[in-house]
């Protein structure tokens, strides 16, 4: 940013720092440019685990996440949600189903559907993130603090630890400790 506003470079491709964009915006020096991504974000769950087995606990983790708020507070508002493994704006997928509405944010049926799994509050969950600045935003502002915030009204409690090394390639598996993982 300082190596922009100084003139010592002419374009940087990348800003990770969007809420340094209307600094850039106001000064006429500068034309700033959004596009789309074709980076995704996925909740996985290990559903071999107790009580993630249960239909209706993963609904009601899915119902408690308000991706907007996600989005808002890990990225600045840039973001789209989606309700697929396919990006909606990805050219190069035909696939894409619009599942947006399927399990949409709805704490209170959220709070319902844990009482009918006969889950005790709070449920208290282990969360992965991935070691990549791609969990972080602006340093210490998480996802994993954005999820734990969101999830406060559900009776859903999330405790986070970092993966270490290619994260991608690492299965969950049966007998691993973790319940969510995101990335």
């Amino acid at each position: 940013m300082a190596a922009l506003l100084a003139g010592d470079v002419d374009l940087f491709p990348r800003v990770s720092a969007a809420r340094n964009l209307a600094q850039f915006r106001a000064d006429k020096r500068f034309q700033v440019l959004v596009g789309g991504r074709h980076a995704k974000t996925v909740l996985a769950m290990n559903d071999r685990k107790k009580p993630l087995d249960g239909v209706r606990v993963r609904r009601a983790i899915a119902m408690a996440i308000d991706r907007k708020q996600v989005i808002d507070g890990v990225a600045n508002g840039f973001g789209t949600p989606h309700g697929s493994f396919y990006m909606p704006d990805a050219p190069d997928a035909p696939g894409y189903v619009d599942l947006t509405a399927v399990n949409a944010f709805n704490p209170d049926r959220a709070r319902a559907l844990l009482k009918e799994a006969g889950i005790s509050t709070p449920l208290e969950l282990s969360l992965q993130l991935p070691p990549a600045a791609c969990a972080r935003h602006g340093g210490e502002v998480t996802t994993a603090a954005v999820l734990a915030y969101l999830y406060q009204p559900t009776a859903i409690t999330v405790a986070a630890a970092r993966l270490q090394g290619v994260w991608k390639n690492m299965p969950i598996a049966a007998n691993d400790p973790s319940a969510l993982r995101w990335g």
